[in-house]
């Protein structure tokens, strides 16, 4: 499935890049994770009902609105500069 479809299923955007301004001190571009990435991972990783995740991190919410779509757990995403 594409990028752009999935993030439609999930009724998220999360597509793109997301630069931060210059005067940032800890300066890190946001490129999100692949949705293949995140399929071909949790093959392999399974979560319970029973977890929580923090996403630090988080970007635009990719792999918070994945995991909790996918395993129906609570997820906060923390983003250093919002």
């Amino acid at each position: 499935m594409s990028e752009i479809r999935f993030d439609k299923r999930l009724g998220i955007r999360t597509g793109g890049l997301k630069e931060w301004p210059d005067d940032i001190y800890h300066y890190n571009r946001c490129e999100p994770t692949p949705y293949i990435v995140l399929e071909h991972l949790f093959k392999h990783y399974k979560l319970n009902r029973t977890d929580k995740l923090v996403d630090f991190g988080s970007g635009k919410g990719r792999v918070a609105f994945y995991i909790h779509n996918r395993f129906k757990i609570p997820v906060v995403g923390i983003e250093a500069q919002d």
